[in-house]
């Protein structure tokens, strides 16, 4: 059952002149309300989330991270380097991608604005979970920007390292420290103005990479 952070500071009456929505939508809970996929070779994120008020900058949009946690599938020794290192999470505004999407390897929606990239943990060993610093992210506002169909998405990137590899024939193949990128997406199921999208809280429930 998917868990909701709690309400946004964003004042009913200025949620439904920005959206033009009635009370048929309905707004986002309290709790965790943005997750990345569970997989067992990327990094799983789980993110409770709020914005600033909408009208508060013309030029910006605040989001935060009141709290979350990222965590590292697998198990590793103690005395084994980390398995990931350098990790930054950075915040995008989407919209979803125009037209039918036919191939897998195509966004589903594009990135309007992207946020700097903070970082959040040097090193990230396969078991382990680091819980996140409160975090505050500043986003350029388009003057044609609609609140009521712009997602909120985070990627997580970083390097991965790889440990000795054994061959059949006794070579070896040496660990890396910068063995390749670790690139995940945690995308919200809900928009800007506080309500949750319907569509997209059904893909990520269906197929959250496709979705994602």
């Amino acid at each position: 059952m998917r868990e909701y952070a709690k309400p946004f500071a964003v004042a009913s009456a200025a949620a439904v002149l920005l959206c033009g929505c009635g009370a048929s939508r309905a707004r986002i809970g309290s709790g965790y309300n943005v997750s990345s996929e569970s997989s067992d070779y990327s990094p799983t994120a789980r993110l409770a989330v709020s914005l600033g008020q909408l009208l508060s900058r013309p030029d910006s949009i605040a989001i935060f991270i009141d709290s979350g946690s990222i965590s590292a599938p697998g198990l590793q020794p103690a005395t084994a380097p980390a398995d990931m290192s350098n990790l930054y999470i950075t915040a995008l505004l989407t919209t979803a991608a125009p037209g039918v999407i036919r191939d897998p390897t195509t966004s589903p929606w594009t990135a309007v604005a992207e946020s700097d990239s903070i970082r959040v943990a040097d090193s990230l060993r396969l078991g382990e979970t680091r819980r996140l610093p409160a975090v505050r992210f500043s986003l350029p506002r388009s003057a044609t920007i609609d609140p009521s169909h712009t997602l909120v998405a985070f990627r997580i990137t970083g390097k991965a390292s790889t440990k000795d590899i054994h061959l059949w024939d006794g070579r070896i193949i040496p660990a890396r420290v910068d063995a390749g990128n670790v690139r995940v997406y945690a995308c919200a199921d809900w928009t800007l103005d506080g309500f949750v999208d319907k569509r997209r809280s059904q893909g990520l429930a269906k197929a959250y990479s496709a979705a994602c």
